[in-house]
This record gives C-alpha cells, sequence and structure tokens, in this order.
C-alpha cells in the first residue's frame, strides 16, 4: 500500500494516468477523454505541488463533472 501512495506522489504517475485516459477515450470514441484527461493532469499537479489530496480529488470530480455538462446553445438573435 506504502508503494501505491508513493507513486500517486510523482508527476511522472498523474502524466501516465492522463495518457491513459486519453487513449482510452480515442480507442473507444468519448468525446469528453481529453478533457478528463487534463482534470486528471491537473490533479496530479494539485497533489504533487502541495501535497493536498482534498484539492487534487476536488479538481478531479469538478473536472471530469465539466466534461460531461452540455453547454446550453446561444439564443438566435432577436429572440
Amino acid at each position: 500500500m506504502n508503494f501505491f501512495f508513493k507513486r500517486l506522489r510523482e508527476g511522472s504517475t498523474w502524466g501516465g494516468l492522463g495518457l491513459i485516459t486519453y487513449g482510452l477515450g480515442n480507442i473507444f470514441q468519448i468525446d469528453q477523454a481529453p478533457a478528463i484527461a487534463q482534470a486528471v493532469g491537473q490533479t496530479g499537479e494539485a497533489v504533487v505541488s502541495t501535497g493536498d489530496w482534498k484539492t487534487g480529488i476536488l479538481t478531479l470530480i469538478t473536472g471530469v463533472a465539466a466534461a460531461f455538462i452540455v453547454d446550453k446553445p446561444d439564443p438566435a438573435p432577436g429572440q
């Protein structure tokens, strides 16, 4: 278990997780994969730079949620 947590404190682990996410998204044709991969990378930056797991997990959750939220279309001019 200690080995696992040591790996999660390394930036390369999070970079690899982001690339795996992006690659799987391409294989399974998931449109949101680039945004999710970016959220994973940002989570890694937060965890590695500050050691704050709460902020890292919150970043991951909000990033993934943002990838799946559909934007409302802009109303047509004059309406």
